[in-house]
Order: structure tokens, then C-alpha cells, then sequence
């Protein structure tokens, strides 16, 4: 299962536009419709679309002369069987342990960028020891490790998801801590055409598509939907709503200049600080903290203890810090 997870990335659509015909040709063929998502995704000269089907996605190449729906729809025969072998990995994988001296991490999309340098450093720390991530949307990453996924640590963009952890028994309580701060902004495209400089410029005329997490499932979006439901501009964006399945993907909508604007955590944009301006910072009524524990699974590999110790140290804090993140 490690590597099977893409990134969350795709094109600014309504909500519906591709899975509504997609779930439409399903119908005509003689399946349900279990689609669940559609990103598109272009490497190269070479484009991919990522079908998602009970939550795992597939990829597909959009061949010489297929249209995008045709690419996006596969036959009965072929979806069973992604299925059947979806399930029966993930049986192999919830038994399997770890591979001796490998620490698998579950994180948040926000933490990206840090995680891969703390990765890199804790890996020059300790020689022989390999660290594998996996990034999406909190209720997304803890999703996988409930099905069966692998993996020995987790870390959450919001208590709501490690409390859904708890709940699950998916981690250990005991090893359950708070390690960083962030805040949600107000982002626009670099070049703002549409003059937003507020919350209050949402409610211009011009301004038509806003972007979001979607708040079932992505912890900015919960933070958004709660701040905007409290300053009582909730329901001018969700008029205008574009939600993404986490926060990369919505600050690539505003990046590309899909979107008028979009709401992200701030270490977020400032990854991205020459395409796209921050407007305002939001203030939520829940701080925005993230925790992280350790995954309670048979075969949970030693050395994860070790690497959620790095985090918390001075050396794994500095490195946090770095891109953004305030002690909680």
C-alpha cells in the first residue's frame, strides 16, 4: 500500500461535475455509484486522471482519442476487481508489520514540507533507519489506517480527527500530545483581480467561487466553516463554495488563479507567498492545534517513539518553526 496514495491536487469544479455523468455512465453500464472522487492530474506532457472507488484511488491515462469521462469510467469487471485486491491488500498490510528500521508516517497535508525535513534530518540522525510519509486531509490519512493501512505515527491538523483516533482505537491516548500552532487565512491569486482585501470584499458581485475544505472531512475547512459562522459571513461563501479535499488543493485553486479566494492555514501560503497574498488573518473560536500520537497496531515499528520524541525536541521544533509553525 505505501506509494498508493496520490496527492490531493486537481482541478477547481463544481461540486458534482464529473462525479454526476460519471455516476450516470456507471448507472447505464449496471453498477452503483460508488465513485467517490476525480482528480486530475498533469506530469509532464502525460495526463492522469485519479478515480477514486470506495475511497482508494486508481490511476488512469487518458489515452489517444478518449474523452475525459471515458477515461474516468472503468468497466464492472475491472472495478470488482480493483476492489477485491484493494480489500485483500489491506488485510495483508494490517497484519504485516514494519520492516525493521522503517517508521511509517501518517500526517496532515499542511505538514508536508516540514515533515520532509524533519524526515531528512532524523534519518542523517540515525543511520539505518528509513522514515516513509503519507500526506491528505486528517479524516482522509486516519480513514486509510482504520481500513487497514500501515502506518506507526499520526499527525492531525485538528483534535477532531485524533479524537475520531481515539475513538477507533487507531492510536494510543497514552502517547497522545499536542506539538504545534498554526492560524487560517484569507488567501487571493498574487495578482487579486477582484480587489479583495477583507471578508467583507466576499459579498462583491464579481466574486463568484471561493475555496474552501470541505469540513466532513478537512480540518481547515471545519476551522473556516466555525470562524465565517461566527463573524456571520458563512453563508455568502457557501454560496460560493469550491471545496477541496485538502488544504494543497485548495491553495492550488487560488494559486492558478481558479478561485476569487480561498481560505489556508498560513504555513500554507507561505510556501506560496509569491502566487498567491494573504488578506486577513481569521480568527477561529478553537485555536488551531495539532496533535500527533503513535499508531496502536501489532508490529508498530521501535523506532516510532524515537521519531515522535524528535518532533517534540528543540532540533524538531526549530525545524517546525521554520516553516511557520508556533509551539501550541
Amino acid at each position: 500500500m505505501r506509494g498508493f496514495y496520490p496527492p490531493g491536487a486537481g482541478r477547481a469544479v463544481a461540486r458534482g461535475s464529473d462525479a454526476g455523468p460519471a455516476n450516470a455512465f456507471r448507472a447505464r453500464a449496471g453498477w452503483p455509484p460508488r465513485l467517490s472522487n476525480i482528480n486530475h492530474h498533469t506530469i509532464g506532457m502525460a495526463k492522469y486522471t485519479y478515480i477514486y472507488y470506495d475511497r482508494y484511488p486508481v490511476r488512469r491515462s487518458h489515452g489517444a482519442g478518449r474523452s475525459m469521462l471515458e477515461t474516468q469510467i472503468e468497466t464492472k469487471e475491472s472495478c470488482m476487481k480493483i476492489r477485491t485486491w484493494v480489500a485483500a491488500c489491506a488485510l495483508t498490510c494490517a497484519a504485516m508489520p514494519a520492516v525493521a528500521g522503517e517508521v511509517l508516517v501518517s500526517a496532515a497535508a499542511s505538514l508536508t514540507n516540514a515533515f520532509k525535513e524533519l524526515v531528512t534530518q532524523y534519518e542523517a540522525a540515525h543511520p539505518g533507519t528509513k522514515v516513509l510519509t503519507t500526506f491528505g486531509a486528517s479524516d482522509v490519512v486516519l480513514r486509510q489506517i482504520t481500513e487497514g493501512a500501515p502506518a506507526d505515527v499520526f499527525a492531525s491538523a485538528d483534535q477532531k480527527a485524533m479524537d475520531k483516533a481515539e475513538a477507533a482505537k487507531a492510536v494510543d491516548p497514552a502517547t497522545r500530545v499536542d506539538f504545534v500552532r498554526n492560524e487560517v487565512v484569507l488567501v487571493v491569486p498574487a495578482d487579486n483581480p477582484r480587489g479583495i482585501a477583507s471578508l467583507a470584499d466576499l459579498k462583491k458581485a464579481g466574486v463568484t467561487r471561493i475555496a474552501l475544505g470541505n469540513p466532513a472531512s478537512v480540518p481547515v475547512g471545519r476551522y473556516t466553516q466555525a470562524a465565517l459562522e461566527k463573524a456571520g459571513a458563512w453563508d455568502t461563501v457557501k454560496a460560493h463554495e469550491i471545496l477541496g479535499q485538502n488544504v494543497r488543493q485548495v491553495l492550488s485553486y487560488v494559486e492558478r488563479g481558479e478561485v476569487d479566494a480561498g481560505f489556508v492555514f498560513a504555513t500554507d501560503a507561505a510556501i506560496m507567498k509569491d502566487k498567491v497574498k494573504v488578506v486577513q488573518a481569521i480568527e477561529t473560536p478553537a485555536p488551531v492545534v495539532y496533535p500527533i500520537a503513535l499508531v496502536q497496531r501489532d508490529g508498530r515499528a521501535p523506532e516510532a517513539a524515537d521519531f515522535l520524541k524528535f518532533v517534540m525536541s528543540a532540533d524538531g521544533q526549530a525545524v517546525l518553526a521554520r516553516y511557520g509553525f508556533a509551539r501550541p
